[in-house]
């Protein structure tokens, strides 16, 4: 059974999906102050540093494209999307490390 304070969560959560969606409809001249809202769902099951490390990485995106905009169009895709998937294999791997003591055991046991 969901609990109460999850259910008004999920409606809380629901509601601030909409309400982002809608704005930029509603104010079109400044549409670009309004949070994405896939960003702010997102936002909710990361960890506090995923959003510093994004926010670092734009703002260093932000000042590549003003002082070398060639070199920018160039890597910076690049350079984000190597570092995402970087970042998940390591992912992976720490938790194949983590997990590969039980599994080792367990296979060796039978």
């Amino acid at each position: 059974m969901v609990q109460p304070l999850k259910t008004l969560y999920i409606v809380g959560g629901g509601i601030v999906g909409i309400v982002l969606t809608v704005l930029p409809m509603m104010f079109r001249k400044r549409q670009h102050l309004i949070p994405s809202p896939a960003g702010v769902g997102l936002a909710w099951p990361f960890h506090w540093y995923y959003g510093v490390l994004c926010f670092l990485g734009a703002l260093l995106s932000f000042w590549l494209e003003r002082k070398h905009p060639r070199v920018a169009e160039e890597s910076t895709c690049q350079v984000a999307s190597g570092w995402i998937a970087g970042e998940s294999l390591m992912g992976v791997a720490l938790l194949m490390c983590e997990a590969a003591p039980v599994l080792v055991g367990r296979l060796f046991r039978q």
